[in-house]
């Protein structure tokens, strides 16, 4: 987690998922769909989310920056 995603979610006391839906709706998996390097040190990522409810697969796609710090890419930000 980048030091600018850290101080956007310190403090912060919600139950919900920041990471995925912003809800207590917590998915069951994830699969990255797609990967686009926008720049030399950030990217954005295509993460598909999934749940099972009542004999049905729901899927939904969410969209991640991540950013290249010291050689290391990081969790920025959802992007929805």
């Amino acid at each position: 987690m980048t030091t600018e995603a850290y101080a956007d979610l310190k403090g912060s006391s919600s139950e919900d998922d920041v990471f995925t839906t912003n809800t207590n709706n917590y998915p069951k998996a994830f699969r990255v769909g797609s990967c686009k390097v926008d720049s030399s040190d950030e990217a954005v990522l295509s993460v598909l989310l999934f749940w099972h409810k009542d004999d049905q697969n729901i899927q939904q796609e969410i969209t991640v920056e991540a950013r290249k710090v010291n050689d290391k890419w990081l969790f920025n930000k959802v992007i929805r």
